[in-house]
């Protein structure tokens, strides 16, 4: 009798045939299981299995894959007699999957009755899929950049390729720190650091394919802007008068002293320090009062770091107006004993006290006055406009230059001509040093650390502009201290 099952059968990429035969009334000796290839994870394969056998016909076939222990068939299948011996074949179609290695199929064969007519054995590998690597390295982008002392810094980290999933990520912020896996960080200085990122991916497809990426950017930190001098600058009046050369002028921001200068010609400049430098000094916004020669000044400042302070001071009590004029008309007779001794006098009769009409004026001729009157000194004086960063850090660090821009303005006050040749002298301290000097008028007469502009007139009212370029690279001795820029000046 011919009995005929039809399978559904699936469409296939490749056939392979394993044959089992099997003597009359059972299933014969072992056979040596089939290699039936080679496949890639993800691979459609599709094989064929035969059996050959005498005694009972079958009529089911399960297929089962081990590993990873699933089955591939079980159904119906189709027999046909020849002479003494049956034939049946069964398709597999299924997709190769892991663990990655050897797989065994075994076919079991069973008749009508649930026995086993028949039994087959091959053998597949299964490895891996080709992966295309990844780049190795990836772009990364630190926000806020530049930051400030203190300020979170977030680092998102770059997408993940396709058919890949992150298992590790490293961070490392080049401030000393121990690596994270967090992309967020906050730097306790400043400086220049390199961030780096490592991470580890592996393909989903294949879990036993992953591979390195890493990344680097560069972190520019600056200290806080309160981290900064506050500059003041003006003239100094004390009792009336300009203040003598050399005196003190202190600034202090509550019971702290935080900046002390001497008088050039009845000007000052002072740096006022912050708080990172000294505590209780200044911060944004805080209230700055002076001395001048220990006497408190009449002015007080607000602590601004971001730029300069035109702040004119005084201090101490004007001189009482009675030695200032001459003696009054009723004192007149009173060095003379009687009237008769008048025309009498001897010359060292005729002091100031005399009526004479010549001797009404002042004590002192007018002729003994200065070129420039001392009220007007100030504002004919050099006056600082902007100080500002142009490269380098921010904040000075040892070993590494900072260049700065300072721009100084003089302007003529008077109502003529005024000669300023070879008297403006700015000196600039011991860490400093000249790179340019260019004024609008005159020319550069520097000399070492003291630029000097000569050489030129100014009209009334007319304005000079004078830009010092200055390169600044601190000493080992000033770690955690400020650095002079200009120690002194002169116009």
């Amino acid at each position: 009798m011919l009995l005929r099952r039809t399978t559904r059968l699936l469409p296939f990429v490749l056939v392979v045939a394993i044959a089992a035969v099997f003597g009359a009334g059972g299933p014969a000796g072992a056979q040596q299981p089939t290699n039936l290839g080679t496949y890639t994870v993800g691979q459609q394969m599709s094989f064929t299995l035969s059996a050959t056998w005498s005694g009972q016909t079958a009529v089911t076939a399960q297929v089962v894959e081990t590993p990873p222990g699933r089955t591939l068939y079980n159904g119906p299948v189709s027999a046909t007699f020849t002479g003494s011996t049956y034939n049946a074949q069964v398709q597999i179609n299924a997709q190769a999957v892991e663990p990655v290695g050897q797989h065994t199929i075994q076919a079991t064969l069973r008749n009508s009755s649930g026995q086993t007519v028949a039994t087959a054995t091959g053998l597949i590998t299964v490895q891996a899929p080709s992966i295309q690597p990844p780049p190795s390295t990836v772009q990364i982008d630190c926000s806020p950049n530049p930051a400030q002392v203190g300020q979170n810094v977030n680092c998102p980290p770059p997408p993940v390729p396709n058919g890949f999933t992150s298992v590790s990520v490293s961070w490392n912020f080049g401030d000393g720190t121990s690596p994270s896996p967090s992309p967020s960080h906050t730097y306790s200085n400043p400086g220049t650091f390199n961030v780096s990122l490592t991470r580890s991916i592996c393909s989903t497809t294949n879990t036993s394919a992953c591979f390195t990426q890493t990344g680097q950017t560069q972190m520019l930190v600056h200290q806080r802007p309160d981290s900064f001098f506050a500059i003041f600058s003006g003239t100094v009046t004390l009792n009336g008068v300009r203040a003598p050369e050399g005196t003190i002028v202190q600034a202090t921001i509550g019971a702290t002293t935080c900046g002390q200068t001497a008088t050039v010609g009845g000007n000052y400049q002072i740096e006022v320090l912050p708080a990172s430098s000294r505590t209780g000094c200044g911060v944004n916004g805080a209230l700055v009062r002076f001395t001048v020669d220990g006497r408190p000044a009449d002015q007080a400042g607000t602590f601004d770091s971001t730029q300069a302070q035109r702040l004119d001071l005084t201090a101490g009590q004007a001189s009482t107006p009675t030695p200032t004029p001459s003696p009054s008309p009723t004192a007149t007779p009173s060095p003379s004993p009687s009237p008769t001794a008048t025309p009498s006098a001897s010359p060292t009769a005729t002091p100031s006290p005399s009526p004479s009409p010549t001797a009404s004026p002042s004590p002192s001729p007018t002729p003994a006055r200065t070129p420039i009157p001392q009220d007007v000194q100030a504002r004919a004086a050099a006056q600082l406009q902007t100080a500002e960063y142009v490269s380098g850090p921010t904040t000075p660090m040892v070993g590494q230059t900072t260049r700065v821009r300072l721009v100084y303005t003089i302007t003529n006050p008077l109502n003529e001509p005024v000669d300023y040749s070879n008297t403006f002298v700015a000196e600039l301290g011991p860490n400093a040093t000249i790179v340019s000097v260019t004024p609008t008028v005159g020319a550069n007469a520097s000399s070492g650390r003291n630029a000097i502009v000569g050489g030129f007139v100014l009209a009334p009212g007319e304005t000079q502009t004078i830009t010092i370029l200055a390169d600044i690279t601190p000493s080992a001795n000033l770690v955690g201290g400020p650095v002079a820029v200009v120690t002194g000046g002169r116009t």
